[in-house]
């Protein structure tokens, strides 16, 4: 008898020490298509480095990149097509569908009404063509104090409130960067620290990358 209740405790165990390791199996060897621009293709450094690809290498996901430095997620004034069409170029199989963008369409200055109307085109095909997949979108970070600090007319903040109010229509679930990530772009401290380089407002470099992880990676296995 205290032999059987031996095993017993050594199973369960083994079983908590796996549920430690895993506490959330869902993301564990699953598919995962990241949509977006320089945020998902980092610029100018190793794809390897991004929160992204760790937290796929981390749960052994089947892990594809389709970021394009530069892309908007509707402007095609960006590089080259922007994302509510060139969603088409990815595998239909993911498990897990990322976007991230947002920042060329505010550097583009284009209006509001096409960002939304282009968004809420992006979300309906991405519902109805990837109906099985868990769905979430990044907004870009927040690049100023404060939207008065924003010299140009359609603020940041703008672009990131209207993909949290379309998203929200689709029901999609999306992690507002610009207030949730601790990435404080207008930071010198922080960009000489975390950043590609010491004058970039956008790029994470490898450090800055593991600075986030922890945050998308929780945000992820809530899904």
């Amino acid at each position: 008898m205290k032999s059987l209740i031996i095993i017993i405790i050594a199973l369960m165990t083994v079983s908590l020490t796996n549920a430690r390791k895993h506490p959330d199996a869902a993301l564990y060897g699953k598919k995962i298509n990241v949509l977006g621009d320089s945020y998902v293709y980092n610029h100018k450094e190793p794809k390897e480095n991004t929160w992204h690809a760790r937290i796929a290498e981390k749960y052994k996901m089947v892990y594809r990149n389709y970021g394009k430095n530069g892309n908007g997620i509707v402007t095609p004034k960006a590089s080259g097509e922007p994302l509510v069409t060139r969603y088409k170029v990815m595998d239909k199989d993911a498990d897990y569908i990322v976007v991230v963008g947002g920042k060329n369409d505010y550097n583009k200055q284009i209006s509001i009404d096409e960002f939304k109307d282009g968004l809420r085109s992006l979300c309906r095909h991405l519902t109805e063509e990837y109906a099985d997949a868990k769905i979430c979108f990044f907004t870009p970070w927040r690049i100023y104090p404060d939207a008065s600090k924003d010299p140009k007319p359609i603020k940041l903040m703008d672009y990131v409130d209207a993909m949290i109010e379309v998203c929200g229509e689709y029901a999609i679930p999306i992690f507002d960067s610009s207030r949730k990530s601790d990435v404080r772009m207008y930071s010198p401290v922080f960009r000489n620290k975390y950043c590609q380089t010491p004058t970039d407002v956008s790029h994470l470099n490898a450090r800055g990358h593991l600075f986030f992880m922890n945050k998308a990676e929780r945000f992820l296995l809530s899904l």
